[in-house]
């Protein structure tokens, strides 16, 4: 980005490098660079890429500064868009964050073993 500009790798980019920022206890800004990276992707139309960048900002950094509910919806998107770009993996991965992140925000074990059984027969097939 510094010698080409904003390019579509800019967003999966600026999210590990706001990961890093995390790392090294620069919450404030992590939080922004994490955000930026979420808008960018939607800006270029960065699809094949949007599920993981959202998995990487919700996951290691928006619990720094957004609800646990927030988060757990955002993955659910995440998984949405991914399976939607055929990025299965991604796809799969912010299932799963969905699933345990609604589990640590409280919400009601029946419905955290419900999405727990939808995840594992997403697995299977």
């Amino acid at each position: 980005s510094l010698t080409v500009g904003i390019t579509e790798s800019s967003p999966i980019a600026f999210a590990h490098f706001a990961v890093l920022l995390l790392e090294i206890g620069d919450l404030s800004q992590a939080h922004r660079l994490g955000s930026l990276a979420l808008q960018l992707a939607q800006e270029l139309n960065v699809y094949g890429q949007s599920s993981m960048i959202i998995g990487i900002v919700q996951q290691y950094i928006a619990w720094t500064s957004e609800p646990l509910q927030s988060i757990a919806e955002s993955h659910l998107f995440g998984y949405n868009t991914g399976m939607q770009a055929g990025d299965i993996g991604s796809s799969l991965l912010n299932y799963n964050f969905f699933v345990s992140t609604s589990f640590y925000s409280g919400k009601h074990l029946d419905v955290v073993r419900k999405i727990s059984g939808d995840f594992i027969q997403e697995l299977m097939r």
